[in-house]
This record gives structure tokens, C-alpha cells and sequence, in this order.
């Protein structure tokens, strides 16, 4: 993961490994995560909050960063000092990854890729022959989507260039009558473009 560029839009997420013929997107979720109801309130954080605020104002912070960690963390293991993915504490979950298969990607030439700070767009270059393929992913806010677009720059020779297969493996099951994944949309434009957009599913 740690060679993938990130894409977010602060509640979707991904991560772009780049590879020309097995493209990888490794999707997140702000809402997945693995735990379960727990009693972790602490009864004395109610008391104590007036008096940490007193001693901040008198300056006093160590004395209030004490009295802060006896009564205002919870009860109980909590994340069990990085170990929350074995007890009710939970740990953040990915997704799943969505997976863009070319079968004819695999000998591409000039190959590059980069992450684009201010359009906050991922793009892989890359040459098949005489066609210069392009993919971008983006992850947007107003929509509440991640996007992923693949193109060529020669549409004689685009469709044939673009062909491929989208599959998206996730252990995520229905919870509650809610469906935390939507079905992946898939469509082919005539100038040969593709895009798959991942939207929010409840």
C-alpha cells in the first residue's frame, strides 16, 4: 500500500496502485468499523470537567492533564494499545478492492503516473503501441462519489485498447436492512471513454 497514491473527498477514499493491465483501487469508508456496543462511559467525566477547566485557566496543566486522563477516558480496554481489531473497541475496516483488468495492458511503454495536489486527480500514463492510454481517479464531495475514467487518443484504436473486465471484492455484508455497497456502474461511451463510479449505498 505504501507505493498507491490516495484520492479522498473526507468520507470516500482510495488508494491507486497504477498498474497498466491490473489497475487496483482499494476503496474506504468512513463508516466501516469493526466494533461493537460496549458500556465504556466514564461517570465521573461530568464532575470532573468543570474542575480541568478551572485548573487550565490557573495555569495549572499538568494537574489538569491528571485528573483529565482518570475521569474523562472510558472504561474498560479500549483500543487495547493498537490491538482494537481484537476486542469490542474495533478498528477502522477497508471497503474492498475494485479491480480494472486489461488483458492486452501488458507490455505498455512510457509509462508514468502522478498525484495531482491541486485537482486532486491521480493519473497513470502509458503507451500501448501507437495509442497513449490515460487513467484518471478523483474522489469527489458534492457527489459523494470516487470516479475512475480511462481513455485513449486514438479512438480508432480505443475500444480495442480499453477492453476489459471490472470486479469488486469485498467481505462487507448487509447489516440492519442497510446496504453499505451499491451496485458498481459501468459504461462505455462512444469516444471510447469507461467509467466506473462508486457512489454511497444505505
Amino acid at each position: 500500500m505504501v507505493e498507491a497514491l490516495p484520492v479522498g473527498n473526507g468520507r470516500l477514499g482510495a488508494m491507486v496502485f497504477g498498474d497498466p493491465a491490473r489497475e487496483r483501487l482499494q476503496l474506504n469508508e468512513d463508516s466501516l468499523w469493526s466494533g461493537g456496543p460496549q458500556d465504556a462511559d466514564n461517570p465521573s467525566a461530568r464532575d470532573a470537567l468543570p474542575k480541568i477547566r478551572a485548573l487550565l485557566w490557573e495555569d495549572r496543566y499538568a494537574d489538569a492533564e491528571a485528573l483529565a486522563d482518570r475521569t474523562l477516558i472510558c472504561r474498560g480496554p479500549g483500543s487495547g494499545r493498537a490491538k482494537g481489531a481484537r476486542l469490542a473497541y474495533g478498528s477502522y475496516q477497508t471497503l474492498g478492492d475494485l479491480s480494472l483488468t486489461f488483458a492486452t495492458h501488458d507490455h505498455a511503454t512510457d509509462y508514468s503516473r502522478e498525484l495531482d495536489l491541486d485537482s486532486a486527480v491521480t493519473r497513470v500514463n502509458y503507451r500501448l503501441g501507437q495509442a497513449s492510454c490515460t487513467r484518471e481517479v478523483f474522489a469527489s464531495h458534492p457527489p459523494s462519489s470516487t470516479d475512475a475514467g480511462v481513455r485513449a487518443a486514438r479512438p480508432a484504436v480505443a475500444l480495442e485498447a480499453l477492453n476489459g473486465t471490472v470486479q469488486l471484492s469485498s467481505q462487507t455484508r448487509e447489516c440492519g436492512g442497510c446496504a453499505l455497497i451499491q451496485p458498481i456502474e459501468e459504461r462505455a461511451d462512444r469516444n471510447g471513454d469507461r467509467r466506473v463510479n462508486s457512489r454511497e449505498g444505505r
